[in-house]
């Protein structure tokens, strides 16, 4: 029997995360509740359950669409070292913090800042190199 962790992995998003379903019309803000499992949020009202489009989901005639994840002060992030490696820190709201933010740099998880490597340690590496419209050192 399958479980709403099943269902948040197949969708690749986590169970409470919130993210958009959309569907060619619009974007509709939803999560995987343990409980209920899909749930739409509608205008400023609580969620409310909604598994009927799971099979539009399912068909990929409903894309997802995942939230940028904005971590808060106390929460736990990782973030891609220039040599490959992933480290963890807990967000303070520092430069630094910042920073790895400002950059895309900042991973709810291990294996998401794993899948993303190639990606920030490219993106570092041509800022250094092409250097910055916003640098202001002169």
């Amino acid at each position: 029997m399958a479980t709403m962790q099943d269902l948040a992995d197949l969708l690749g998003v986590e169970i409470g995360e919130e993210f958009f379903i959309d569907n060619g019309d619009n974007e509709m803000t939803c999560i995987i509740d343990p409980v209920d499992g899909l749930c739409r949020k509608f205008g400023d009202q609580n969620f409310q359950r909604v598994n009927s489009i799971l099979p539009e989901i399912i068909m990929g005639e409903y894309k997802i669409i995942k939230k940028p994840w904005k971590p808060t002060r106390g929460d736990s992030y990782f973030q891609v070292n220039i040599d490959g490696s992933t480290s963890l820190y807990t967000w303070e709201g520092s430069a630094m913090d910042l920073a790895d933010y400002a950059v895309g740099n900042c991973f709810r998880t291990r294996a998401e800042a794993e899948k993303n490597k190639d990606k920030i340690i490219n993106y570092l590496r041509d800022c250094y190199e092409k250097g910055s419209e916003n640098d202001k050192r002169g």
